[in-house]
Order: structure tokens, then sequence, then C-alpha cells
């Protein structure tokens, strides 16, 4: 009765085809398999898959007392009651609250079909998590390494009863039939060892890791532009070239350089480039609050960039990449971090042609949203209304780990 289990394995493992399978052969009999996953690109790869905040009604701003907004008796905790498995992809990069919230949740909704269920995890519910912690863990603001650690999936009091499987071998190396392959092995050993802390030399906690001056760019004064001309050659002349943005991309480790680094690019495109501003004010019921609204004038809230968030001035140009920020059609493939190109723009409409998921190739409208950003750390809530996008040549680390390039 029921069971949780959560496999381990790093990219190219065959994970999404052993995920596919299971599905097709549950539901080949008539049962019901739930697949969700933690961000929304990660969403594209699973068959009829949503986020899991959007399918089990979680909140964004999560914490211990949290609770799903799910009723009893409710077409969805119908559906939840009748599904013979739920499977949760990319795990590790949100706070164990998620998982705790949803236990509750399952607890409370299967405990109508049997009281005793309400005693045991998930409801008695069959569970399947997936991840890798060698990749970003769940993000705390201004927390430290062990505060990281302690909102890990692995730190709540539900760990212990998973069985953890693991996928070892690199399918995806395996099957390659490119000529550097060996080299692509040898490559992908050397991540996996930084990965379990096996690579370089450790004192006191602290790595040195030496990299290979194949792929160590070492001029300093060039740098940018030389790793531009490596993971983007011949821009110009592949900008209606299939797949040439989908394959590669630019990472960094903070907005502010991403910021720099598509702000450098987007300038070097050819064409007349448009400028969109957002409408930014503050929300109605921070209006209502004893507070001098002054000090968040306009012009204050305009200058406000974070995570997640487009900016105030928002700088496009035909053909260049850019990245979705909310789940506006997932059905469509029109996800969080979907990756699309610029065809034309419009005053109220950005068409653009997804690269990324099942539905790559189609072509979409992008419409302005109000945009409420989800950060403990702004002094003010606030909504800005924009076309829900950011340029994308080069994205933070975050979206690297769900991102196949």
């Amino acid at each position: 009765m029921g069971g949780l289990f959560f496999l381990y394995g790093q990219g190219g493992c065959g994970k999404i085809f052993l995920w596919s399978t299971i599905s097709c052969s549950i539901r080949s009999k008539g049962g019901i398999v739930l697949n969700v996953a933690s961000c929304g690109i990660a969403v594209l790869l699973l068959s009829n898959g949503r986020t899991a905040h959007s399918r089990f009604k979680i909140s964004l701003a999560i914490n211990k007392d949290s609770l799903c907004s799910i009723k009893q008796e409710s077409p969805l905790a119908r559906l939840i009651s009748k599904a013979k498995l739920i499977i949760w992809d990319e795990t590790p990069i949100i706070s164990k609250y998620c998982y705790e919230t949803f236990d509750k949740c399952l607890r409370d909704i299967l405990r109508c079909s049997d009281s005793y269920n309400a005693h045991l995890p998930f409801g008695g519910k069959v569970i399947v998590l997936r991840g890798d912690f060698r990749q970003i863990l769940s993000m705390i603001s201004r927390g430290s390494r062990q505060d990281i650690i302690q909102s890990s999936i692995n730190s709540s009091y539900l760990w212990h009863n998973y069985k953890v499987l693991k996928l070892t071998k690199n399918i995806r190396l395996s099957l390659g039939e490119n000529n550097n392959i060996q080299e692509l092995r040898n490559f992908a050993e050397w991540l996996l060892k930084i990965g379990d802390d096996l690579a370089g030399d450790t004192t006191n906690g602290e790595s040195i890791v030496h990299i290979p001056s194949d792929i160590l760019i070492k001029n300093s004064e060039t740098a940018l532009d030389d790793l531009i001309d490596f993971v983007y050659p011949d821009m110009l002349s592949n900008l209606s070239v299939e797949n040439y943005f989908k394959d590669r991309a630019i990472f960094a480790l903070t907005l502010d350089c991403v910021t720099d680094v598509n702000n450098k690019m987007t300038a070097g495109l050819l064409g007349q480039e448009r400028v969109y501003l957002s409408s930014d004010s503050v929300c109605a019921e921070e209006a209502n609050m004893e507070f001098e609204l002054d000090a968040f004038s306009p012009e204050i809230l305009n200058g406000i960039n974070c995570s997640g968030l487009p900016p105030h001035k928002l700088v496009l140009k035909v053909g260049a990449p850019v990245m979705l920020l909310r789940n506006i059609d997932q059905t469509n493939g029109l996800c969080n971090e979907t990756r699309m190109q610029v065809r034309r723009m419009g005053n109220h409409v950005i068409e653009c042609k997804t690269l990324t998921g099942n539905k790559a190739g189609s072509i979409v409208l992008i419409p302005r949203l109000n945009l409420i950003p989800n950060n403990e750390t702004l002094p003010v809530m606030f909504q800005r209304r924009q076309f829900p996008i950011i340029m994308s040549f080069a994205m933070t680390i975050n979206t690297y780990c769900t991102l196949i390039v």
C-alpha cells in the first residue's frame, strides 16, 4: 500500500524515458498518472506535465505552516484521489516545506476514503521524486550554507520514508556518435567529481579546482568577447537557422552579470530596437497601510530589478532570444523559463517562435501582464505591467539546472 521513492541521477541517464515508460504503462491500463515538476522548463519534458505549484495549489511564499488550496471533494481532490502514481521532477531545487505541505494535503484528502490514510505519509499514495543534489538547491535569501541544507528535502521528517534508487549510466554519452565522444565523457566525469567534491584539493571544507586549459579563457581583457564568439559563432548569419539559439546559452552567477551580457549582445543585433516601458504601482493592500507612499513613487519602483521580473525598460529586437517568466498556457508549451525567439513586435503583443519543449517551432503571441514579484526582501509589494519576458542570450545558473543545451 503506497510507497515513496527518490530517483537520484545525473542528466543523460534516461530519467525522462523512464518517466514516459512508466506513465504510458499505467495509463494504458486506465490508470491516472500526475506528472509535475518544480520549475516550468522541466515540465516541458514531461508527458501532460504541470508545475507542482500550479497542479497542487502550493503557495509560492511557503513556510512550515502553509496549506494547499484544495478543498475536500473538489474536482482536483477527486483527481488526486484516483491517481495511481504521482511523479515529481527536479525536487531538490525547492524548499522541503513544499513537500511537507503536500503531505498534509494528501493526508487530509485521502482520509475521507479511509481514516487510516491520515497516519500514512502522503496519505498512502505512491510518490516518485527525482533530482540531483549536485545541482542548485533551494534558494534561501541571505541564508547560510546550513540554512540551505536545512531547507532541502533530505532534511525533512519525510525523508526516512523514501527508498533511494540510482541511475548511474549516462545513456546520452554511451549512444553518442560525436567524434569527440571520449573527450565529452572525460568532461562529464570531471563534472561529476566536482559535484561529489572529489576534484581538487580540499582545505578546511573549501576545494580548489583546477580548470582544464582547453576550456579556460585566459585573456581577461577580452574574456567576454571571446566567450560570446565561442558560444555564438557567426550569430548574425545564423539568426534564422533552426535550433541555433536552442542549443547554446551563456550562464552566470548573478542577475547583474546576465543583464550586462544580454545588453551587449542585443546591441550587436542588426535592425531597429523597440523599447517597452512598464507601468509600476504599489499594490492596493499596501496602499491602505500606514506608511509614506511618496517614498515609493513610480520612479523608485521603476528602478527595482529582481529575479523573475522583467525590467522596467525592456529593449527588444527581431531575432533575439527571450525567456518567458510566467506560466501562460502550459498545455501549449508556454511555461515559465520557456525560450522563444522574437519575430514581430506590436504595441500590445509580441509575436515569438518557441524554441524549447514539445511545442517547439510554434508561433505564439505574448501579451502584457500584471506581475507581482515574489521577493520578501523588497520594502513594498508592487505590481509591474510589462511583457513577461527577458532576453536570454545569457541566463542565471539556476535556469541551467533544468535546461538542456
